[in-house]
């Protein structure tokens, strides 16, 4: 069953259970992730596509989330408060369709497997090792995390 199968299936077991923002979200996450395999070729869109649509809704969730927290109003504005939790909700279900990110620890055992392979430790081979956790990992960790890691083990 492919991730759109997936999200598509979710979707009507929301609907089935009246979760009405739960089958909102993932009506809306259906639609966009379809469209982009029909916009090229009138296809059915990939896994990887779809991944990178779920990727989009969770960087907007953030952002938004990001946007609605005002230290000085933490818990002062009730439809704040509710709007962000319900962005958290959210933000959960996102994540569920998504593989498993790779732990810190795992990326830093790589992270110093590939540089121990180099033939000198200088940050100009750091787009060559950060190339081989892409070929390792996919899309399926935290680059920026593991661009510090890099930068550390480089140094």
């Amino acid at each position: 069953m492919s991730l759109l199968d997936t999200i598509q299936a979710a979707s009507l077991s929301a609907r089935k259970a009246r979760n009405t923002d739960e089958a909102a979200l993932l009506t809306t996450l259906f639609a966009e992730a379809a469209r982009v395999g029909k916009d090229d070729g009138n296809r059915v869109s990939t896994d990887a596509e779809v991944q990178e649509v779920v990727r989009k809704f969770i960087k907007n969730n953030n952002d938004t989330i990001q946007a609605l927290w005002i230290p000085e109003k933490i818990d002062l504005d009730e439809a704040r408060v509710a709007r962000r939790t319900k962005l958290q909700l959210e933000q959960a279900v996102l994540m569920s369709f998504l593989p498993k990110q790779a732990a810190p620890e795992e990326l830093q055992a790589a992270v110093s497997e590939i540089v121990a392979a180099l033939p000198d430790k200088s940050t100009k081979h750091m787009g060559a090792v950060m190339g081989q956790l892409n070929k390792r990992f996919g899309a399926n960790f935290d680059k920026r995390f593991a661009s510090e890691l890099v930068k550390h083990a480089l140094q």
